[in-house]
């Protein structure tokens, strides 16, 4: 406007009543719903020019004046070219303009949604020339003497109680952490304790003694309510071509207490996975670290060859007294832990043979007689214990059967054995012969187990 429209007193023409009136009424009539939120601006601005504005303000009072009134039509943001003032007041949109009830993505998400940060990826871990991957947000604690090679290595969770982390690599991996062990050699294994396969087979295997891995809360046992429930539940897996075993028990402390024991374990490679009372969210992560094991640079630490090839196992044994006799029944399994194929594999059970140096004032142990079952009926076989040569080991030849890389086979078996003496196992090997050929034995198998005797009065 000029210096003349205005007045030389400050009273304001009617054209600029008319106008101020105008644009009073329009924003009483804009609500926050009507404002859009601010938007980056673009690459390149469009400069504005101030004569352009003088301009279309002085043709716009000329219409009202003409006109008698004023409207303004169109979006009350299309003419704005300055995001500012909409940015202050887009807090938060009316359902009319997000009926949606889920929050609006924040604006640089919107801007550029194919540059949104992926998911952290796992990263891999090498121990003992075993690589495997750690699932995000979990740490490594390696376990052992100090100064020595370690022989574990503890996998904890993101949440683990700082006291929980062993303190310079002494301690327990439970219930936080998963621990893995690998063992290089057979002089490791003659002085192993937790966990070796003998574990991962018997029926309270998941630790070495009494312990209440429970999350949260863990602690040795009080009372009596310490406990397995129900029978171990047994499979078996293949990770890249190897072939191993997982054994799951359910385990009380007491009435209100129990947590799930886990083991996983590959006879050939002698490499062990076991995580007791982990948190239940956490079992993904757990079979992620269990299936990304790559065990191809440790594959036959024992350096038994095919000797090894067929892992032997008992399971369960029953038993009943009939008289002066008791009758033990027990399964086997043969699985055969490698990538040959055996078309033929001989099923051999026998007790041990008592040697000349038992104390004389030792018993001799039981007699008795060991049956096999095939199909629905038992065959008894020649003897109980081995004796002095090797013809226990040709006892299998009726029962052969193919296996072929992860197949199985179990074969029930029952002794019938006296009860004078006070033994309380009798030591039996299970054992998988190849055919024999020009008088010669050939094992691609064997286990030492000892079945408990004389607990049913």
């Amino acid at each position: 406007m000029s210096e003349k429209n205005h007045g030389t007193d400050g009273v304001e023409s009617p054209t600029e009543r008319l106008l101020r009136e105008a644009l009073s009424a329009r924003a009483s009539a804009i609500g926050a719903h009507d404002l859009r939120p601010a938007e980056p601006p673009s690459r390149r601005l469009r400069r504005l020019r101030p004569v352009q504005v003088v301009t279309a303000v002085a043709m716009f009072g000329l219409a009202a004046s003409v006109a008698g009134y004023f409207t303004l039509a169109g979006s009350p943001t299309a003419s704005h070219q300055d995001p500012a003032p909409a940015a202050s007041l887009s807090a938060s949109p009316t359902p009319e303009e997000s009926p949606s009830p889920s929050p609006s993505p924040s604006l640089s998400a919107s801007a550029s949604p194919s540059n949104s940060p992926s998911a952290p990826a796992a990263t891999s871990y090498t121990f003992r020339n075993v690589t495997f991957d750690v699932p995000p947000g979990w740490r490594t604690v390696t376990e052992g003497v100090a100064g020595a090679d370690s022989l574990r290595v503890c996998v904890f969770t993101p949440d683990t109680p700082e006291s929980a982390i062993p303190a310079k690599g002494f301690g327990t991996c439970v219930p936080y952490g998963v621990e893995i062990v690998v063992w290089n050699s057979a002089e490791e294994l003659e002085n192993a304790t937790w966990p070796i396969e003998q574990f991962l087979d018997a029926p309270t295997g998941w630790s070495s003694q009494p312990y209440c891995s429970v999350w949260g809360n863990p602690r040795f046992p009080e009372g009596e309510g310490y406990k397995r429930l129900g029978e171990p539940k047994r499979t078996t897996l293949t990770v890249d071509g190897h072939y191993g075993n997982k054994t799951e028990w359910q385990v009380a402390c007491n009435a209100n207490e129990r947590f799930t024991a886990q083991m996983w374990g590959f006879h050939k490679e002698q490499v062990f996975v076991a995580a007791n009372g982990l948190r239940s969210d956490y079992q993904d992560d757990l079979e992620s670290i269990v299936q990304s094991l790559d065990l191809s640079k440790h594959a036959d630490p024992l350096k038994m060859g095919h000797r090894n090839d067929i892992k032997v196992s008992f399971g369960q044994e029953a038993a009943v007294r009939e008289g002066d006799t008791e009758v033990i029944t027990f399964p086997v399994t043969w699985y055969n832990a490698s990538a040959t194929t055996y078309a033929a594999v001989e099923p051999v059970v026998a007790a041990e043979s008592l040697g000349n140096d038992i104390a004389a004032n030792l018993p001799d142990g039981p007699g008795g007689t060991l049956e096999r079952k095939d199909g629905n009926s038992w065959t008894v076989l020649p003897s109980l214990r081995k004796g002095g040569g090797m013809d226990w080991a040709g006892t299998g030849k009726a029962a052969a059967f193919a296996l072929a890389p992860g197949q199985s086979r179990t074969v029930t078996y029952r002794m019938k054995l006296t009860t004078q003496d006070k033994m309380a196992g009798l030591g039996v090997t299970g054992a998988a012969y190849l055919p024999t050929k020009d008088g010669t034995f050939n094992s691609v198998g064997n286990r030492e187990w000892v079945i408990p005797i004389h607990r049913v009065k």
